[in-house]
């Protein structure tokens, strides 16, 4: 748990590798593992790890060191839209609670930094579903994360919000804050840094077409700088799931 702001934490799980551990001198890459709106950090590390695969274990197999924070989605013992509640207060007072849990993430980074283990130059986010929405708002926010992945997320913005808006969560779109940014503009905010975003071939339709749709216009603000080895749409043979080759492949070449 880190203290983060007066009666606000993040909390999540922080691992860090024997090979590390062992290492009296040696620094290893910090990876920030952000679970979905139906997972949880134990959910993405154990049994399997569910539809993430190895989101947190294959980095923790690579030798870097893992944070997996929690956020609030679905908890037990309070309302299914508690959410929305929390959303709903906090926009009285000028903010979301997305604005809320990226401060978490990059609060969290600044306390995580100081530790004799970490290599603040070297860090990456991944994140699966509502997880892939952060790896993607976050990166655009926080120039220390060098290289993001975001699993079957984009264009869920501009490809369910019109067709079925209560199906969105509040903080997907609204004004005057990240969100009015759609998803191949959040790129532009993330290039030079290296980015990936990720679709299974058997996820949901609606948004992994419009991704597909978009993809090109966010690839282009890399092709201007001559990068584009930087930046890579991966369709997968897969559904709504993280992929792990196209992910750790990408990065460990940009990391």
């Amino acid at each position: 748990m880190l203290p983060i702001l007066p009666g606000v934490h993040s909390e999540g799980i922080y691992i860090v590798p024997k090979a590390t551990i062992k290492a009296v001198e040696g620094k290893s890459p910090l990876v920030i593992s952000m679970h979905g709106g139906g997972g949880s950090p134990e959910v993405a590390l154990f049994n399997g790890g569910a539809n993430y695969n190895d989101m947190v274990r294959g980095a923790v197999k690579r030798g870097y060191i893992v944070y997996a924070p929690q956020h609030l989605f679905r908890v037990d013992g309070f309302p299914q839209d508690i959410r929305r509640q929390i959303d709903d207060r906090m926009r009285i007072v000028g903010t979301s609670i997305t604005a809320v849990e990226v401060a978490k993430i990059t609060h969290a980074i600044d306390e995580l930094i100081k530790r004799p283990e970490v290599d603040a130059d070297r860090i990456a986010m991944v994140g699966l579903s509502y997880g892939g929405y952060y790896a993607q708002v976050t990166p655009a926010i926080d120039v220390r994360i060098k290289v993001s992945v975001s699993s079957c997320y984009f264009g869920v913005q501009e490809g369910r919000y019109e067709q079925d808006e209560l199906s969105v969560p509040t903080d997907f779109r609204f004004m005057n804050r990240i969100t009015l940014f759609n998803d191949a503009d959040l790129v532009a905010l993330i290039c030079p840094r290296a980015h990936q975003i990720q679709a299974g071939s058997r996820d949901n339709a609606s948004h992994r077409e419009t991704g597909t749709n978009i993809a090109p216009r966010a690839a282009a603000f890399y092709e201007r700088l001559n990068l584009s080895g930087r930046f890579q749409h991966v369709v997968f043979e897969g559904g709504h799931e993280f992929n792990d080759a196209s992910a750790w492949a990408f990065v460990e070449k940009h990391l």
